[in-house]
């Protein structure tokens, strides 16, 4: 109370201060007239001097009128919306903005500008936006690469870099060669709907390493159920989900009311259950795995049950789709570009030969292979809008103003097709990454938030991509419609990997002598995945 009279008596209030101003005019002869008058005079210097004499805001970056309260949501696509950035960046340039409802988006569409914010600033654009389904209702906060930028952020990203650094990743050598091994062989006997086989692949390392046991057919089931919920997890988001994050207001309806509250909660448990599942059965394995690794750090690194199944979810998923839905491609753009195959195998037999398979030490010697990936992946990439970040303060850019708390999107699609940085965007050319090793790719995103996985995805590419490169002409099948398809791989994506369309295309053994290696190659590889698991418990 008594602090309360002192700070009033201190700073009197601004209509305390105008009444004692007329009432001491009044007392030494003026008019009430003439003190008013004089009381205007004031206010409007104060007003002058706060109008003119500030800075004025700089603009927000150019981009189509908004209207009131719902700003640009009516010319917002509801699909393909990495095209309509992408001429909106032609008309604008490469920093536009939106306004979505309450909130200011901010869309990069250059590589340069990606560089300059996302990385040089990455202090301040390595958080992610309120995501109130997917960080709040989905995942309770425990999915690391939903989480914003924060000490605890920090902590499991930590975490997670330990098994996908260099020294794991080339740990993990004997099982990529495996795995890989298995696709070839199996490919020999299917028909032209490869999907089943590619997938089984693109799951195979990641699964092994979280379950510490591979797919076997006891086990195959349970492979393909986390598979599934994987797939379902990143795409089957409701409607209403998408209404919440643009007006949060809506979080405060009861659950009866709120069908992203319901949807959410049954995602969490459904998660819980089967990743403390894959804990459990590593565990019992008696192997070294993910899970084990992760159990044996929980005390010491204070994490819960709850955020250690996260963790290996984050792991397995994170690794199984982004290389799934590249994988399925890769295929089909094998079948779009033969001439581009043609010389991926003639650099394939001069450094392999035919009497083994590619292995992960012929990488460095196999850059056509190289380049046809990373040239796939920016000529259509995945997640053709990128994870989201968000600026965590006021910043100016080319003139303009970021204000805090802006949605970051990372406009793939467009900085891909940045023609300052690759020529003839819209061409499929994998030699512009030989003439240039140095190229920026998009696909993994920028600065603190880069996906740590990345080396990991490249490795299972390769090892894939090259083996089926050496054994097979891969074709198109019958009836092939390459305008149709062509459309087709340009209309899939989002913010998280698409979901990979069946893949059909014909398997042709090149040779009897390449049938006759695959074979040979399965029946004598080292299977002995007890050793293998205790190998790389010891190097990492």
């Amino acid at each position: 109370m008594e602090a309360s009279k002192i700070n009033s008596t201190a700073f009197p209030s601004s209509s305390a201060t105008a009444s004692a101003g007329v009432q001491l005019l009044e007392g030494t002869g003026f008019t009430q007239r003439w003190g008013i008058a004089v009381i205007i005079l004031i206010v409007s210097s104060v007003v002058y001097h706060r109008l003119f004499t500030s800075a004025p805001l700089k603009p927000l970056p150019p981009g189509p009128k908004a209207l009131p309260i719902i700003g640009n949501l009516h010319q917002h696509p509801t699909e393909l919306q990495w095209k309509q950035y992408k001429a909106w960046h032609n008309q604008y340039g490469p920093l536009i903005s939106l306004k979505l409802a309450g909130f200011n988006v901010i869309i990069i569409g250059s590589h340069k500008v990606a560089n300059d914010l996302l990385d040089k600033r990455g202090l301040i654009y390595s958080t992610r936006p309120r995501m109130i389904y997917a960080n709040e209702c989905m995942t309770n906060g425990l999915q690391p690469g939903l989480q914003p930028y924060n000490d605890n952020w920090k902590r499991l990203h930590r975490i997670e870099t330990v098994f996908l650094n260099p020294t794991a990743l080339k740990s993990y050598s004997k099982f990529h060669e495996l795995e890989s091994c298995s696709l070839v062989h199996n490919l020999l006997t299917v028909g032209d709907d490869c999907s089943d086989i590619i997938t089984k692949f693109t799951q195979g390392v990641a699964f092994t390493l979280a379950l510490g046991k591979r797919m076997s057919p006891e086990n195959e089931p349970e492979f393909l159920e986390l598979g599934e919920f994987a797939l379902r997890k990143s795409t089957g988001f409701h409607w209403a989900a998408f209404l919440v994050d643009i007006f949060p207001s809506m979080n405060c309806l009861p659950a009866p009311l709120a069908p992203w509250k319901r949807l959410g909660k049954q995602m969490f448990d459904e998660e819980i259950h089967l990743m403390g599942g894959v804990v459990k059965a590593a565990l019992a394995t008696g192997n070294w795995s993910w899970s084990e690794e992760l159990m044996r750090q929980k005390e010491k690194e204070g994490i819960s049950w709850n955020q250690v199944c996260y963790i290996v979810g984050e792991l397995m998923f994170g690794a199984y789709l982004s290389s799934n839905a590249t994988m399925h491609l890769l295929i089909t753009t094998a079948t779009l570009f033969p001439e581009c195959i043609r010389k991926a195998q003639a650099q394939l037999d001069e450094v392999v030969g035919t009497d083994r398979l590619p292995s992960v030490a012929d990488e460095d010697q196999l850059p056509y292979i190289v380049a046809f990936i990373n040239e796939t992946l920016r000529w259509r990439p995945v997640a053709p809008l990128g994870m989201l970040h968000a600026v965590s303060k006021d910043d100016e850019y080319m003139g303009y103003r970021i204000p805090k708390n802006s949605v970051i999107v990372t406009n793939q699609w467009g900085l891909e097709r940045d023609d300052e940085v690759h020529k003839d965007p819209e061409a499929f050319r994998p030699e512009r990454w030989i003439e240039n090793p140095d190229l920026p790719l998009a696909g993994f995103g920028f600065g603190r938030r880069k996906c740590p996985g990345n080396k990991f995805s490249q490795r299972s590419l390769y090892m894939g991509l090259s083996r089926c490169l050496w054994a097979y002409d891969i074709l198109p099948p019958a009836g092939f419609d390459r305008k149709a398809e062509l459309l087709n791989i340009a209309s899939k994506g989002g913010t998280f990997p698409s979901l990979a369309p069946p893949t059909k295309a014909v398997f042709k053994i090149r040779s009897p002598k390449h049938r006759e290696v695959i074979k040979q190659s399965w029946l004598n590889i080292d299977r002995d995945e007890n050793q293998m698991f205790a190998d790389i418990g010891a190097k990492i």
